[in-house]
């Protein structure tokens, strides 16, 4: 009964949040894209061969368009932002069943629900809840993966490690995130590879045939393989930049680190749990460090490679601080752990407009139409972070809705381009779009920045200023 009202609150929260995909904490039209993609599959029956970009992009490691025709499948049933946006939340919903499931079956009720409750209202967690993107749902096919192999641990039953092998593969060609699980997974059923390695290999590549069919058309010897680290110093400095990044997330902080370490130290050496149970909450530690491991190989802190982490990491917390046999020892325990992670139940003060960015975007695309009447125009999206840079992502917060208006396309998908679309609009006008993500309103900057790689336009007016967004117009001489 506990659990369901988890649950409830959990989606009540999500579906309280849901609007038009503009966030500012790292979304960067990641959100926009994804939908804008979907839709021109399902609207103009435009089929790209590859999916979002990644950071191996440049290395000629591409995604597979799984993820695009994924979505679609749902536009099928209703064309809107906000279908994805409901769907985005179903499936946090499904990882926090599943996570529970999980924490249960290896472990106990108790450590199920602090589970449960540190992960459904975490703000990092909440937070994937703004808006649809390959982690989130990638996520919740690596945990149902997980709770399959734990079915098959416990049963023995080979149709349960077949599908859990499977949707291994479904979630690494949503998001490859799910990369460090794999070898994991066959070495801990290394008696049983023979069995699913076969069916695994063939549904992994009938899921990047796509992107084989794309190699074959290319010169695919223009993009040599690199990685991003130097040295093996630059690794383990970004191992523990991403360690500490992902207690962070969870308000984890030094003080909490030795009540942990403390924790899982009198748990192994004076718990009376099984062995078997004790190598499962290391196996647990493994699954929660791997991810940032390969992360690792990347020069800069990105949480979404190491969203599966996040569940594991919770199940493990959950686990070392109910094990004690005095129960209000483990309630005190527990709920001061609760508030920490979740930065004192921040979600409770949690105030917001119902739809406030959709309104936004709506008023702001029709002043658009108004001033550029029946003239041609293109969208300029200029991203403000430590530099300011032309970034073609963030063009379809407006692509989206202009296209509804006009009733038409204005770009198309192209495979050959990293932000997966090519605006087709000619060039009377160029509405300049400068989105801050470093909260210091440079608008004067980022109109600069645009003057030097188009001179011929000149600003005619600012259409509209905001504390993250600024729209201009400005006209071909």
């Amino acid at each position: 009964m506990f659990f369901l009202i988890i649950l409830l609150v959990s989606l009540l929260v999500r579906l309280y949040s849901l609007d038009f995909p503009l966030s500012y904490i790292f979304a960067w039209g990641d959100g926009t894209r994804d939908y804008f993609v979907a839709n021109h599959i399902v609207l103009f029956h435009e089929y790209p061969l590859l999916g979002p970009f990644n950071l191996l992009y440049e290395a000629g490691i591409y995604n597979t368009p799984l993820y695009y025709y994924f979505l679609a499948f749902f536009l099928n049933i209703y064309n809107s932002v906000f279908t994805l946006g409901v769907v985005n939340v179903i499936f946090q919903i499904a990882t926090i069943v599943l996570i529970y499931l999980i924490a249960k079956k290896l472990f106990d009720k108790k450590t199920a629900i602090l589970s449960t409750l540190i992960f459904s209202f975490s703000p990092e967690i909440l937070a994937q809840s703004d808006y649809i993107w390959q982690p989130h749902l990638s996520q919740a096919f690596a945990y149902l993966s997980l709770f399959l192999a734990v079915l098959f641990y416990f049963n023995k039953r080979f149709i349960f490690l077949f599908w859990s092998s499977l949707i291994l593969a479904f979630s690494f060609a949503m998001h490859n995130s799910t990369l460090p699980w794999i070898p994991i997974f066959f070495l801990f059923f290394y008696r049983h590879f023979l069995k699913i390695i076969l069916p695994f290999s063939l549904f992994m590549a009938l899921l990047y045939l796509p992107v084989i069919i794309y190699l074959w058309q290319i010169d695919y010897s223009r993009a040599p393989f690199a990685l991003f680290i130097q040295n093996a110093g630059q690794y383990l400095a970004n191992f523990f930049i991403n360690l500490e990044g992902i207690l962070k997330a969870f308000q984890i902080n030094n003080l909490w680190m030795v009540v942990i370490s403390v924790l899982g130290v009198v748990y192994f050496i004076k718990s009376k749990d099984k062995k078997e149970t004790k190598l499962t909450v290391l196996l647990l530690l493994v699954l929660f460090l791997s991810p940032i491991f390969s992360a690792a190989t990347f020069n800069k802190f990105r949480l979404h490679y190491l969203a599966l982490s996040l569940g594991v990491l919770t199940i493990f917390l959950g686990k070392i601080f109910t094990f004690s046999k005095y129960r209000i020892v483990t309630f005190v325990v527990g709920s001061l752990l609760l508030l920490s992670t979740t930065n004192n139940l921040q979600f409770l003060n949690f105030q917001k407009n119902s739809f406030e960015n959709q309104k936004l975007v709506n008023d702001i695309s029709s002043s658009i139409l108004n001033e550029v009447g029946n003239s041609s125009f293109q969208i300029k999206s200029y991203a403000m972070d430590e530099k300011i840079f032309e970034y073609p992502t963030l063009d379809t917060i407006f692509l989206i809705p202009l296209e509804a208006k006009l009733n038409k396309k204005l770009a198309v998908l192209d495979d050959n381009s990293p932000f997966n679309h090519v605006q087709t609009g000619g060039k009377d006008y160029f509405i300049i779009a400068c989105h801050d993500f470093s909260k210091l309103s440079r608008w004067s900057e980022c109109l600069e920045v645009f003057k030097k790689s188009y001179p011929s336009y000149i600003i005619i007016k600012s259409l509209y200023t905001g504390p993250n967004l600024a729209i201009y117009l400005s006209k071909n001489e």
